[in-house]
């Protein structure tokens, strides 16, 4: 009898997900993270204001997993041997493979700044953001007056202030301050969104900092390169993630790249290597988006079997979608290209995808087979009849009192 082939996927989110979904049991499928929970991180900032707690953004990995009849490890990658093709791991054991995938995302950057890691709250995790919540909440029962910073004007930093915003705008203890060291929020959007965003805040208490470089963070103080110093009792690491560190000492990445791949989604280097979802540099650049990393990862189900069999590889071919960014209650954003609509509607259709492919992963996990039945029929109505219909005319239907910003 002709051995398994082994496909070793390094990363249980949104990529490595729904790669391993798709894959079938023909082949010996190895699943490794070093967290129990998937985690639905669109809406991780909701945790910031109460509006979501963390266990309703969260799925067992291992029951996804275990109900496809794929193997799940609770483990960490320590280093990817590419000549003996095997992967060895955190607790000390090895698993040689035929394919490996990786989907790990990014771990976080700290640029050198000194004192993220002892001063700062990191913004990635649910359990992370649970804290911060926790914090703020003891902290305005506490002091007179409060001081948050929010360092990281991007997407994280920015949906981060518009909770902030959502539950305490109307505190006049509080000043929030956001820090962004390119010359506008959001760097690589619009800037109408920038100019937007300043508009619904200037009578709120933010303060904006943008072409400013953090240098030090201490315990209640942030300071810049150019000689500003700001207080805060509270601060949120926002400014984003890097390559993980064992991929570089791998030797199959550098530093501060992503992994290059070719259209077929595979590495440059090793045609044994795959990588998909954030960690991947795609040859036409994609936004760093939970809905292409899932496309990624069921795109690559085929090639790889493609791949064992000695076929020839499909190009991997990205949906056009537009991005939402939310900001608080205040208004979020429909992004398609140059093109942004705001429209406080558009919060429901990024609500809906939530609820959607949640419930998709759900699935494989203990739900009841006439709720899955529920579910797959919802998820068919939601591919077939709202993402097909997922851009800018038809979502502009949806919300009358939008506004197209110039």
């Amino acid at each position: 009898m002709q051995k398994r082939k082994k496909i070793v996927i390094i990363g249980a989110n949104f990529a490595g997900l729904s790669l391993a979904l798709k894959l079938p049991t023909k082949y010996q499928v190895i699943i490794i993270d070093p967290t129990p929970y998937f985690e639905w991180t669109p809406n991780i900032h909701e945790i910031l204001s109460g509006v979501k707690i963390s266990d309703r953004l969260q799925i067992s990995r291992k029951e996804v997993i275990h109900k496809k009849k794929h193997q799940f490890l609770l483990d960490r990658v320590v280093v990817i041997e590419q000549e003996n093709k095997q992967v060895k791991l955190e607790s000390g054991n090895a698993l040689a493979y035929d394919v490996c995938v990786i989907a790990t995302g990014g771990e976080d950057a700290t640029y050198g700044v000194k004192g993220v890691k002892e001063n700062a709250y990191l913004f990635r995790q649910a359990n992370q953001i649970a804290k911060i919540r926790e914090e703020i909440e003891a902290l305005m029962q506490d002091q007179k007056s409060i001081s948050v910073a929010i360092i990281g004007a991007g997407i994280s930093g920015v949906e981060a202030l518009g909770e902030l915003l959502r539950v305490y705008k109307h505190h006049s203890r509080l000043q929030i301050h956001l820090i962004e060291q390119a010359n506008q929020l959001l760097p690589g959007f619009p800037q109408s969104i920038d100019a937007d965003i300043r508009h619904h805040c200037r009578f709120l208490p933010v303060h904006f900092y943008t072409g400013e470089q953090v240098k030090s963070i201490n315990k209640n103080s942030v300071s810049f390169s150019s000689g500003v110093r700001i207080s805060a009792q509270l601060i949120l690491w926002c400014a984003g993630v890097k390559l993980p560190t064992f991929l570089v000492e791998s030797s199959i990445g550098q530093p501060h790249q992503w992994l290059p791949i070719d259209p077929t989604l595979q590495t440059l280097e090793n045609p044994d290597l795959f990588a998909i979802g954030d960690v991947s540099d795609f040859p036409n650049p994609l936004k760093k988006q939970a809905y292409y990393a899932m496309e990624m990862g069921e795109h690559l189900a085929e090639n790889i079997q493609r791949y064992l069999q000695n076929r020839v590889l499909q190009p991997f071919k990205p949906s056009k979608k537009p991005m939402i960014v939310s900001f608080g209650d205040i208004e979020t954003y429909l992004v398609a290209g140059e093109r942004v609509v705001a429209s406080k509607a558009f919060a429901l259709v990024k609500e809906g995808i939530y609820q959607v492919y949640m419930a998709k992963f759900a699935q494989h996990t203990t739900i009841s087979s006439w709720k899955t039945g529920i579910v797959n029929r919802l998820q068919t109505s939601i591919d077939k009849l709202l993402i097909p219909e997922f851009n800018l005319s038809s979502l502009l239907r949806m919300a009358p009192k939008s506004r197209i910003l110039k």
